[in-house]
């Protein structure tokens, strides 16, 4: 967060037509190096995880419902409800790092993750919030994509990077931006870790608006994946049935990580869907 001269200079009046991206991740006190080194931690996680988890990993790299998820040309939503006995740091979020990793330099997609299992101490991480979480997620789209026009956007120089609902109305505006042909991935590890209380409504209405983007005529394609360590008690319910995966409590054995299985699938069907978008039109 910003000292409070910071804040003074972040509030001065600027002209719309004079904002810039450089300035704007400046006010959202964005630091570019977090969303990859959470992405590295939890990769690192294959090191640590024991046969079962491995297993698990593997069951669900290779499920069909991630698949369809991934793979199809529309925008779809799935929340996938790891049921692993470790909450921090399970199977799930080694998975969910490896699909990020795959997503870095693709083309026409746009990958947005935020590994909620790696900011969870509000005391100590300013990120570690619905707020920062949505905060993130919209300076990761304004570095990723540079076509934007921030003039379309009213008091972008004003929005406080601790309110959720603000942040929240101006990702919406800027994805509407997104030209045809174009893929928007958002990832949300380990969410069920801001279902607490003191952070349970703020999460909803963050996920309730993420939810509603496709009903906005989108151009663009846009696919969000929610996940849980455990089982999700409150953000499940903004969900369909259809759109909710459970992973077994047992998965069979299968050898655990080998060189084949290690994602390459799932990196294949990424770059896949990319080269589905460059040679037709997905609208």
């Amino acid at each position: 967060m910003l000292d409070p001269q910071a804040e003074q200079v972040r509030k001065q009046d600027l002209h719309p037509k004079d904002i810039t991206v450089n300035q704007v991740l400046e006010s959202l006190s964005y630091e570019p190096d977090v969303p990859s080194r959470d992405v590295q931690s939890c990769l690192r996680l294959a090191g640590t995880l024991s046969v079962d988890d491995q297993n698990r990993s593997v069951a669900l790299m290779t499920s069909p419902k991630l698949r369809s998820w991934l793979t199809s040309p529309s925008s779809a939503a799935l929340l996938l409800n790891g049921n692993s006995k470790v909450a921090r740091r399970s199977p799930v979020s080694f998975v969910s790092a490896k699909l990020a990793d795959s997503l870095r330099t693709k083309g026409p997609l746009i990958g947005l993750r935020f590994f909620c299992g790696e900011h969870v101490d509000e005391s100590r991480d300013p990120d570690a919030s619905p707020s920062g979480m949505m905060n993130s997620l919209l300076a990761q789209l304004l570095e990723q994509y540079n076509g934007f026009d921030l003039t379309d956007i009213r008091n972008l120089e004003k929005v406080k990077n601790d309110n959720v609902e603000s942040l929240c109305k101006v990702f919406a505006k800027l994805v509407t931006q997104l030209p045809e042909q174009t893929i928007l991935f958002c990832i949300i590890d380990a969410v069920s870790y801001y279902e607490d209380l003191g952070r349970r409504v703020e999460t909803l209405a963050a996920i309730r608006a993420l939810l509603r983007l496709p009903a906005k005529d989108l151009n663009c394609v846009f696919k969000l994946l929610l996940t849980s360590p455990v089982r999700s008690r409150h953000v499940c319910e903004l969900f369909d049935k259809q759109e909710i995966f459970d992973l077994p409590s047992y998965c069979p054995q299968q050898g655990g990580f080998t060189a084949l299985q290690w994602g390459t699938r799932m990196g294949r069907d990424v770059e896949e869907l990319g080269k589905r978008l460059e040679e037709s039109d997905l609208s």
